[in-house]
């Protein structure tokens, strides 16, 4: 079991995480808004934004998905949540008794 001291700094790390993940957010935003004034500004015809959004984009749900996600999908309980319900579909149904009134 963790002690109080340990379970301070894996707290501490899980809010940078997420710290870190809302500033990568708002960068994204913020420079992608930035670019689109560019490219209509420029005008040359080539939407050149828009490979930076997908791309930029792809890190930003990777980012979010190793913040929010991996541990709610392979965390530690993951493998035994994971047993039991292949275990259960395995498992015979038992018949249920039909109840005259």
């Amino acid at each position: 079991m963790d002690t109080q001291s340990e379970a301070y700094e894996k707290a501490k790390k899980r809010v940078k995480d997420i710290k870190e993940f809302w500033s990568h957010l708002a960068w994204y935003i913020g420079i992608c808004t930035l670019l689109t004034i560019i490219d209509l500004v420029t005008g040359d015809g080539i939407d050149w934004a828009y490979f930076v959004y997908f791309f930029w984009g792809i890190g930003v749900v990777a980012h979010a998905y190793n913040v929010y996600g991996a541990e709610r999908f392979f965390g530690k309980d993951w493998e035994e949540r994971k047993i039991q319900e292949l275990m259960a579909k395995d498992m015979p149904e038992k018949p249920k008794r039909k109840i005259d009134a």
